[in-house]
């Protein structure tokens, strides 16, 4: 399973300047704002939102024995490199399991993250290509919904996880959307909360524990019993 990274093509482009990146992030915004489904701008607006400081805090965010393996194998998950119909006949409670069914019934397939922002620096590359194919295993073991409530909280998770700016937009705007409702701040908190009580997941290696109960993949990145999932608006 373990392949180089490959750029979608032999000119990788440089990060874009803040007035580049603002524009592109404005028009994807724009799109987006009347129709949130379109993945395609989803991905570019945190493109355009996290290259530069990602770019510029490359480092700090590798320097890990974790990243480092991962940069030297390079693992995917993408239907090229999991045989997610094997996932789905695991035993009922594994993670393996928990995900391929989570794709199933919100209608999410792995194949829009198989290719890997095409940037000049390698590392960065498969950094952000890692961050977009392990978002859905996010969801499962935190517990939050694909709703609009649910990725919320998420992003409010992942902005204290990684201080991602387009985390923290997204967060802030839909507090700000949910504003009149009175649990709307404790339920972002929580989430906020949370993303800083557990280890940095993003050099977790998923793939490596989709046998195991999920319930001891959440008690190996650290969440105590009864910690996850954190409730959301419907619960």
């Amino acid at each position: 399973m373990n392949v180089a990274i490959a750029n979608a093509s032999s000119d990788p482009v440089r990060i874009p300047t803040r007035l580049e990146a603002f524009t592109r992030a404005l028009r994807a915004l724009r799109v987006l704002s009347r129709d949130p489904n379109q993945l395609d701008h989803i991905l570019e607006f945190f493109f355009a939102v996290n290259s530069r400081s990602m770019s510029k805090n490359l480092g700090p965010i590798i320097d890990s024995p974790g990243w480092q393996s991962l940069l030297r194998d390079r693992p995917r998950i993408d239907d090229e490199h999991i045989d997610f119909a094997a996932l789905e006949a695991l035993p009922e409670g594994t993670l393996g399991r928990a995900y391929a069914t989570f794709l199933k019934e919100n209608g999410i397939t792995p194949a829009p993250f198989k290719t890997a922002p095409n940037v000049c620096d390698d590392r960065l590359s498969y950094v952000m290509l890692r961050f977009r194919q392990t978002h859905d295993l996010w969801h499962v073991v935190t517990g939050f919904r694909t709703d609009v409530d649910g990725e919320v909280m998420l992003q409010a998770f992942t902005f204290a996880q990684t201080r991602s700016p387009a985390s923290f937009l997204i967060a802030l705007f839909g507090f700000m959307r949910f504003a009149l409702d009175p649990r709307a701040f404790s339920r972002v908190r929580a989430a906020y909360e949370l993303g800083k009580k557990l280890p940095p997941l993003g050099p977790t290696r998923w793939e490596e524990m989709f046998e195991r109960p999920l319930a001891e993949v959440r008690a190996r990145i650290g969440a105590e019993p009864g910690v996850l999932p954190v409730p959301s608006a419907a619960a």
